[in-house]
Formats: structure tokens, C-alpha cells, sequence
């Protein structure tokens, strides 16, 4: 799971729970890897996954959008990258959800805005 990186540690402890996560659902090893200011790198925890599988590893990106980090991902070892997580509606859901209630509004997504989902 190919993250931006940060020197905060809240931030790389929630790029590994997404990792966690993902690995679970998936049902196959995954492992967190940080563009910059944070280890393992992508290319380290890329390396270290074709090592564990002795197959061909993939970067996942969890960046929101194309740009400098997801340019360094195409040049990164991995097999496969896959796009930023963008316009998918999942983020603009979450982003109303938490917007809502930071402003004290019942939380309940894009629907109540619009009177229908996005897909």
C-alpha cells in the first residue's frame, strides 16, 4: 500500500491499519510503503513482498490524487500501480460524512445533499 509519508506518527500508524486492512480482506500479505519522510519506502516494501511470495508485487496507491507521489510510484518496482483513489465516490462520502459532522449535522453522505447517490 503505496502512502505519501509523513514524519507524524498517527499518519504512518493509519497507513499501516489500511495495510492491515486491506491484507485482510484481500487475504494476502500487505504491506505499507512511504513515498517519502517515512520507512519502508515503496521500493523496500515492494522488494520485500515479491521476497515473501516469490512473485510479482503490486503498488497500491493510497494517495487522493495524480501528482508528484504517484509519478514516483510508476518508477517504483512494482509490477502493477494503480491510480490515486481520486473521484471515487467511498471519498467524496467520506468527506461530506466528516465535514457534516465537524459542523454538528446528522452524518448521512452525499444522499442527503442531493437526494441520491453517486456511483
Amino acid at each position: 500500500l503505496a502512502a505519501a509519508g509523513s514524519r507524524d506518527r498517527r499518519a504512518l500508524a493509519d497507513a499501516k491499519r489500511q495495510a492491515a486492512m486491506l491484507a485482510a480482506h484481500r487475504g494476502a500479505p500487505v504491506v505499507a510503503g512511504f513515498a517519502s519522510a517515512a520507512h519502508p519506502t515503496v521500493d523496500e516494501a515492494v522488494t520485500f513482498l515479491a521476497d515473501l511470495t516469490g512473485g510479482p508485487a503490486a503498488a497500491a496507491a493510497y494517495l487522493l490524487a495524480p501528482g508528484l507521489f504517484h509519478d514516483q510510484l510508476w518508477l517504483s518496482s512494482g509490477t502493477w500501480v494503480s491510480g490515486p483513489l481520486g473521484d471515487h465516490p467511498a471519498v467524496a462520502d467520506l468527506i461530506v460524512d466528516r465535514f457534516r459532522g465537524v459542523a454538528g449535522q446528522p452524518v448521512a453522505g452525499r444522499e442527503a445533499l442531493t437526494g441520491a447517490r453517486c456511483s
